[in-house]
């Protein structure tokens, strides 16, 4: 009997030992678990990119054309917008304008090749080369539809220059029949009041 009561208080300190062990392995890896996330969490911050957005572009009728390194854009008014505190524009290695508080900024170019730079505070630089600006002109649409439709014949435009030339000899032209109408009406008159009141005497 002694014996037996022996053997039961051996298996419960072993129940015991065994229960204790898996506690402390279970706390063991919770600890190692929230160390590991700790410690990732430290190793790893948030990424912090302060750059500002830049980009710029022209405007012909509907049609837009953003600005890039060798890009051909229609409409001599450049616009910038940007969401910088404030921007420097230089323009063929010249200063040219600036603008604050995250305004949008218009520039008037001549038709024309350009290598526009633009700076920000915000270490961020924007480099555009060979720009062809076009003047805003919907002449290229008729070229495009020229080329896109070539069975649809287009209403040829014509330059100043040939305009006032026609219309100079129309003016021409109106004051020349005029002046023929008028002379063969004055003729006439005068002919009929002559032979009304003149007799003209014949010898014989």
């Amino acid at each position: 009997m002694k014996q037996r009561k022996k053997e039961g208080i051996k298996m419960l300190e072993k129940g015991k030992n065994n229960s204790n062990g898996s506690v402390f392995g279970i706390i063991v890896i919770l600890g190692v678990f929230l160390l590991s996330s700790t410690y990732t969490t430290q190793a790893e911050p948030p990424i912090q990119n302060d750059e500002c957005i830049i980009y710029g572009y022209t405007a012909s009728d509907t049609h837009y054309f953003l600005m890039r390194s060798g890009s051909s854009m229609f409409g001599t008014n450049i616009t910038i917008e940007h969401n910088c505190d404030d921007i420097d524009v230089y323009i063929n290695g010249n200063y040219t304008a600036s603008s604050f508080n995250n305004s949008d900024l218009k520039i008037n170019l001549q038709p024309g090749i350009y290598d526009i730079s633009i700076i920000s505070n915000s270490n961020n630089t924007e480099f555009y080369n060979n720009v062809t600006i076009y003047p805003n002109s919907l002449t290229w649409v008729n070229d495009y539809n020229e080329w896109k439709y070539p069975s649809i014949s287009f209403e040829e435009y014509i330059s100043m220059s040939s305009a006032l030339a026609k219309e100079n000899w129309a003016s021409i032209l109106s004051i020349l029949i005029v002046f023929v109408l008028v002379t063969y009406v004055y003729w006439n008159l005068i002919n009929s009041y002559v032979d009304r009141n003149f007799i003209e005497e014949v010898k014989k």
